[in-house]
């Protein structure tokens, strides 16, 4: 158990450090001092009060949905669990006669038969992690690049009814 508090501490450290320095389309640059630490702890803990929850919601306006996103990732251990955890092409993988999302496997390129992931982050951390590692083959991205030039306006398409 001793391991798994040196890898949340860096993992802790690396957070802080994406906070401060690479973290391009959410800057805590502008954020108050007390703001800061409140955001740093919301996205590392999972407990954090209401009040708290709140004045970061009040000052991060339309950036909120994004630290909601990291929060769910970071603090609750779906991106160190995945990337520690599971090994890509022995853990998941893709199932191009099933699904086009990551599935779990059996043993090296071999997926389970009829097993799903439970949990929809993880299944989309992983199909990223399976399309960053294997790519995507040509006929997937004339597929990509057709249904893009097929669509006039991408905006209306994924509006809200």
């Amino acid at each position: 158990m001793e391991g798994a508090k040196i890898v949340h501490a860096e993992a802790r450290r690396k957070v802080a450090t994406l906070m401060e320095e690479k973290m391009k389309s959410i800057s805590f640059r502008s954020y108050p001092r007390d703001l800061r630490s409140i955001a740093l702890r919301f996205l590392k803990d999972t407990a954090v009060t209401k009040d708290e929850s709140h004045a970061l919601k009040v000052y991060s306006e339309n950036k909120f949905d994004s630290l909601l996103l990291l929060r769910g990732l970071i603090a609750h251990g779906i991106l160190v669990h995945s990337l520690k955890d599971k090994r890509w092409r022995v853990d998941y993988g893709l199932d191009p006669s099933r699904s086009m999302l990551a599935v779990p496997f059996r043993a090296k390129d071999s997926p389970a038969p009829r097993a799903e992931f439970g949990h929809p982050d993880m299944i989309l951390v992983l199909t990223c992690l399976s399309y960053y590692y294997g790519g995507l083959k040509n006929e997937q991205l004339d597929t990509t690049f057709c249904l893009l030039s097929a669509t006039d306006d991408p905006d209306l398409r994924y509006q809200d009814n």
